[in-house]
Parts: C-alpha cells; sequence; structure tokens
C-alpha cells in the first residue's frame, strides 16, 4: 500500500492506483476502503467499465445487492461483451432469490 500512496503523491489523478488499491482492500474484505477507492477511481475515469465491475463486486460482498446491479448494468453498457459482468449478475440474481433474472443473465 506505500507503493500506491506513493504514487498517489506523485498523481492525484490517476484512476488505476485507486483501482489497486480497491482490489487489495476488497481482498483483505475492507469493504468499506475499497468501496471509498473504487469510487474515487471512478471519480476521476467515468468510462471505465473495470472500475464499475470491481465496484459491483465490492457491493456484491458488502451485501448491498441492488447497488451492486446498478454497478454490474453500468459496467455492461460501457462493455456490453464482458460475460464476467453478466455471471455476476446472475449470482447476485441467485443471493436475491430472484431466480428469472438469474437464469436470464447467467444464460447470456
Amino acid at each position: 500500500m506505500k507503493y500506491f500512496d506513493k504514487l498517489i503523491e506523485l498523481d492525484t489523478k490517476f484512476p488505476p492506483v485507486y483501482n489497486a488499491k480497491g482490489m487489495i482492500y476488497d481482498k483483505l474484505e475492507k469493504y468499506s476502503q475499497s468501496y471509498a477507492e473504487f469510487s474515487r477511481a471512478i471519480e476521476l475515469d467515468k468510462n471505465n467499465s473495470v472500475f464499475y465491475h470491481n465496484r459491483g463486486c465490492c457491493l456484491k460482498n458488502m451485501g448491498r445487492f441492488e447497488d451492486s446491479i446498478t454497478d454490474f448494468l453500468q459496467s455492461l453498457a460501457l462493455d456490453p461483451d464482458n460475460p464476467i459482468t453478466y455471471s455476476n449478475i446472475g449470482l447476485v440474481y441467485r443471493k436475491m432469490e430472484k431466480f428469472s433474472e438469474a437464469i436470464e443473465y447467467f444464460s447470456k
């Protein structure tokens, strides 16, 4: 983390650094910090589907399923051919016990 923080000192407007920090915090199950880092990356680059996808995964891990779906759908709007995003939407709908919707996205 100290290297990422050093990069941020050098350039506060480089979104991939915030995304990388978000990935680390998510792996450490520090979801509120992860969410904040992904949100900062999105704030700096609203057209990056990966940042929305990663924040959607974080939200899924937090149990914020509706918000997760919103981010995954935004990711798909930017990259409609990403099968992993369709799968993650299906997983969230399955957790929500919305099985018809889950099947719809798994089928895509």
